[in-house]
């Protein structure tokens, strides 16, 4: 992103489709976070925000294994943080 800016400085860079596998913990979006941030990006996005306990819902052809920032019971009566 730095070589980017260096030869592109009016240009704003966002960091976009971030997202976690089952095996890896949200604390670790401080790697896909921070890069950015501390290299010329403008901000960063992460894809999922809620995913149920199957990691769903997604679309036909999409991420079926990403992970969301919740995790909502499939019901819908509860959420927790996902660690």
């Amino acid at each position: 992103m730095t070589d980017f800016h260096n030869k592109n400085p009016n240009v704003d860079q966002y960091m976009t489709e971030c997202w976690l596998s089952p095996f890896t913990s949200w604390y670790q979006s401080i790697y896909f976070t921070m890069g950015p941030l501390q290299n010329w990006g403008r901000g960063v996005i992460a894809w999922v925000l809620g995913t149920n306990t199957d990691l769903g819902p997604h679309l036909p052809g999409g991420c079926n294994s990403c992970r969301g920032v919740v995790e909502i019971a499939t019901d819908g009566s509860s959420y927790t943080l996902t660690k």
